[in-house]
């Protein structure tokens, strides 16, 4: 990682450079006048200063609007000229979680709500705005470890010299940064950044701003289906690579809910593309092996029985990767501290190779628009803004998106026993009753591998059985039309006075098989065995009319 370099501090010579009048006028939501000396939480709301300071020594430092816990601490300026000194601190201190995108449950026309002032305050900074952007994301199921998994890579990120293990920190260290606990209630409420860019430079050298982002899960039960999946949607749009973290295996829904957030992303009006790079990361796997060894072959077998073209594309495009993550053990998910003490040794070196690689490759993948072009932090900052309202105000038939989907499947399906049962009957060479078989097994197959609801499968199968069933009797009938004329050739053959005999007749054997073997499609009725046997027939009328023409 000799390409890599440890986060620059910021002076106030070029902190003078960010300072531009990026907002007008922010009423305080406390006293409702404009702010005076404006401050935003870590949850994005702005406040006056002296506002919010006497708020939250008395509400238990809970952000009025959100409830969000916020300290003292974590309270930052507003982009002001007259604040140059306050912004010079905050750009030298450490990062923090900024909410970049809220769920408004309350307004259901636009549920989603950007922050316009935590947009700039990561993309407009001097050391950003002219430079290419990585955004890695993580979208997923709830309460799967997304925030814990962020928090060591940002531990990585922070230590890009480092050669050895000393970067995951002591085994006491609590694990601290995106918020998360333990149990079943989830934290994270839209879309979350890590305040604070930490720079690599790319293959040619040019330096590039890596941003974290946290994303709330689609698959979150006790959230709106059409708002998990835009926000996801809106995580694959601003990411450059994105992990897509996962419990246990891949399974049909978490490629159902690709496939859609997908379809949104690419739906949308904009300059921006979905991520270029896509990570599975499949947690709690119980066999080995695990690592990229195992993930690779667990996601070969996905790809090939997956049923939706879309992710057999998108699987393909991005590149897909997938790395199997072991169990942690039973302290860890009893522990609020995330610390080393708690993992089992063999989690804790699969964590270890898995940011290793991780952090290896992120400099690879800078956001690029649609043309391919590399996107500046200040342009990002503009996409954003368009994407977001775009896929936030738009209106999403969630149902008639997955009935669409299931549709295409289906036809896939079906497409798919349709030029079996075609190929199949392209011989006669197989008994109606062993073509039966042979067909039926096929049918067991194709319902095994499409995992759908017990009433969409049903109407599968009732489809299949009934074209299984036209093709069954129809390939009866022509074996038997074609058995029949190979008969006929046969009494033929005996009537014309024993023409064809001895070697003869093995040598129009030859002829039978040779029609069996070229009697294809429409033909097949008349075609193989039939026309041979139409072949002899032919042979023996000129053989019995030849003598005639002689004499």
């Amino acid at each position: 990682m000799g390409n890599s370099q440890s986060i620059p501090q910021s002076n106030s010579t070029s902190t003078a450079n960010l300072l531009e009048p990026v907002l007008d006028a922010v009423d305080c939501a406390i006293c409702l006048e404009n702010c005076e000396d404006a401050v935003a939480l870590g949850c994005g709301h702005a406040y006056c200063k002296g506002c919010i300071k006497t708020h939250l020594e008395v509400n238990e430092n809970l952000c009025p609007k959100c409830r969000r816990s916020c300290d003292q601490e974590h309270i930052v300026p507003l982009l002001r000229p007259e604040n140059t000194d306050e912004i010079t601190d905050y750009l030298t201190a450490p990062g923090q979680t900024m909410q970049l995108i809220r769920v408004n449950e309350d307004n259901k026309d636009t549920p989603l709500e950007l922050d316009a002032n935590v947009l700039k305050l990561c993309f407009l900074r001097e050391d950003v705005r002219d430079i290419p952007v990585c955004i890695l994301s993580i979208v997923g199921q709830r309460r799967c470890g997304k925030s814990f998994l962020l928090n060591y890579i940002s531990r990585r990120l922070g230590n890009l010299e480092c050669e050895d293990d000393s970067w995951m920190r002591e085994d006491e260290e609590v694990l601290n940064g995106f918020e998360w606990r333990t149990g079943d209630d989830s934290i994270t409420k839209g879309i979350w950044i890590w305040s604070k860019p930490f720079f690599m430079k790319l293959n040619e050298g040019e330096r590039i701003a890596v941003f974290l982002v946290d994303t709330e899960g689609s698959a979150d039960a006790k959230q709106n289906k059409e708002v998990g999946l835009k926000l996801s949607a809106l995580s694959a749009l601003f990411s450059s690579y994105l992990i897509f973290n996962i419990s246990s295996r891949i399974n049909s829904t978490d490629l159902e809910d690709l496939e859609m957030f997908c379809l949104i992303a690419e739906n949308g009006e904009t300059g921006l593309k979905p991520f270029q790079r896509l990570l599975f990361l499949i947690r709690d796997w119980y066999l080995p092996p695990v690592g990229f060894e195992g993930g690779m072959t667990h996601l070969g077998k996905v790809a090939t029985e997956c049923p939706l073209q879309n992710v057999k594309d998108i699987l393909q495009k991005k590149e897909a990767e997938c790395f199997l993550m072991p169990h942690p053990g039973k302290k860890l998910p009893a522990s609020n501290e995330g610390g080393l003490k708690d993992m089992d040794d063999d989690f804790k070196e699969c964590l270890k190779q898995f940011i290793n690689y991780l952090v290896r490759t992120l400099s690879k993948y800078p956001k690029m628009d649609r043309e391919n072009s590399k996107i500046m932090g200040r342009q990002l900052k503009e996409h954003i803004q368009k994407v977001t309202s775009v896929i936030a105000s738009a209106q999403y038939d969630i149902v008639s998106i997955r009935e669409m989907t299931i549709q295409q499947n289906f036809q896939n399906a079906k497409l798919h026993f349709q030029k079996f049962i075609s190929d199949k009957g392209n011989t006669f060479l197989t008994t109606p009753d062993q073509m039966k078989k042979e067909v039926e097994e096929k049918v067991e197959k194709i319902l095994t591998d499409v995992k759908f609801g017990e009433e969409d499968l049903e109407k599968l199968k009732t489809d299949l059985n009934t074209e299984k069933e036209e093709f069954l009797k129809k390939y009866k009938t022509k074996f038997k039309i074609s058995a029949g004329v190979l008969a006929t050739g046969s009494v033929l053959a005996t009537v014309a006075g024993g023409v064809v005999a001895g070697v003869g007749i093995a040598a129009e054997a030859g002829i039978i098989a040779a029609g069996a073997a070229v009697g294809t499609g429409s033909s097949l009725a008349v075609g193989g065995i039939g026309a041979a046997a139409t072949q002899i027939a032919k042979r023996i009328k000129k053989n019995t009319t030849e003598p005639e023409d002689n004499n």
